[in-house]
């Protein structure tokens, strides 16, 4: 005999209950979110009458904190935009002046500090308010950008000193927290534009060994590698290079990450190696590049430099050999005519001319 299995009637209430849940979201809760989405536009369109109106509706059919907090927030960005800037700044303040650690709280903050700025003129104003966000809301997202607009403020003055004391002051107090890699990497970019090389290498390394897996880690490794460079001081830089490299292959072999400057970094050993006269290494690295880096678009002018090397080093048959591989591999590459040409009897087989190699890029 076939039929419906024999349950208990509250777990068919229950599977029942599952199964409307499942089908789709309540239909008030719906048309409330779909009323929403029409404010949003309207208030991107610059319809702030209508997107208020709307706003102030909605939230007299909700109870939920987080729908009042984000329709107090878009009510106080309008009135921003439509420069009632004393009641906007009230409007802000009171979603982030009572210690509420949200997103909402942060982003008032933040425009807060814009009101501040762009409407009243009063620098000191805003630096106080996004100091303020900074240290007390170190992890939400327009922290990263309050950082930003507080350097550009010394910027725009040329004053180094004061946003070198500003990065020093946050990193004291946030340098633990997600931010803690971005505040070094400023102050080691800010300290190498104005000519402090060594003090900015300093930065960098202080940098690397506190935040060495975070997403700045692998562009602080480049620039510390070119200050290196900068400063004759090759196999330092190449060990930094190879760094990069290394993150790459260790981490190819777990499946979670695979920087995206390894690449370049096998290439430009390989260069700093052919410009020292170290030719046999240099050949290395960039056979080494088209063998790990099957997609990287360095591959073609790795295998053309493979050819360079081996006529620096008098190998003038492997030279050949180089370009008939480059044609057989990359026949797409724009170094194939050049190297066929050059191979048997052109650049590549002279004596005492010098190959093209190609720039960092």
């Amino acid at each position: 005999m076939t039929g419906f299995p024999s349950f208990a009637p509250s777990l068919w209430v229950l599977l029942l209950a599952l199964s409307l849940c499942a089908c789709g979201r309540h239909p008030v809760r719906t048309q409330w979110e779909v009323e929403l989405l029409a404010a949003d536009r309207a208030f991107d369109r610059g319809e702030f009458d209508a997107a208020r109106t709307t706003y102030e509706a909605l939230g007299a059919r909700t109870t939920r904190p987080s729908d009042l907090r984000y329709l107090a927030f878009q009510r106080a960005w309008i009135l921003e935009k439509s420069r009632a800037r004393a009641q906007a700044l009230r409007a802000y303040e009171r979603l982030w002046i009572t210690g509420e650690r949200d997103e909402y709280a942060a982003r008032a903050a933040y425009r807060a500090g814009r009101v501040l700025l762009d409407q009243y003129g009063d620098r000191p104003g805003a630096r106080r308010v996004w100091e303020r966000l900074v240290v007390s809301r170190p992890e939400r997202a327009v922290a990263d950008r309050a950082v930003l607009d507080l350097l550009g403020l010394h910027d725009d003055e040329g004053d180094l000193p004061g946003a070198l004391a500003l990065l020093d002051r946050l990193y004291a107090a946030i340098g633990h927290t997600n931010l803690g890699d971005n505040l070094l990497y400023e102050m080691a970019a800010r300290l190498r534009r104005a000519g402090y090389v060594h003090t900015a290498e300093k930065a960098y390394r202080v940098m690397l060994a506190r935040h060495g897996e975070t997403g700045l880690a692998d562009d602080a490794r480049w620039h510390l590698a070119e200050l290196l460079v900068a400063r004759g001081r090759l196999e330092p830089a190449l060990v930094q290079l190879k760094l990069l490299t290394e993150d790459r292959d260790s981490s190819w072999q777990v499946g979670i990450y695979e920087s995206n400057l390894a690449d370049d970094a096998r290439f430009w050993r390989g260069i700093l190696l052919y410009e020292a006269g170290q030719t046999e290494r240099a050949e290395r690295e960039f056979r080494k590049l088209y063998r790990d880096f099957p997609n990287s678009i360095l591959r073609d002018d790795a295998r053309f430099n493979v050819a360079v090397c081996r006529h620096r080093a008098g190998a003038l048959e492997g030279a050949r050999r180089a370009c008939v591989d480059l044609g057989l591999e990359e026949p797409e590459s724009r170094w194939v005519t050049r190297c066929a040409d050059e191979a048997p009897g052109g650049v590549l087989a002279r004596p005492g001319v010098e190959p093209f190699v190609v720039e960092t890029p």
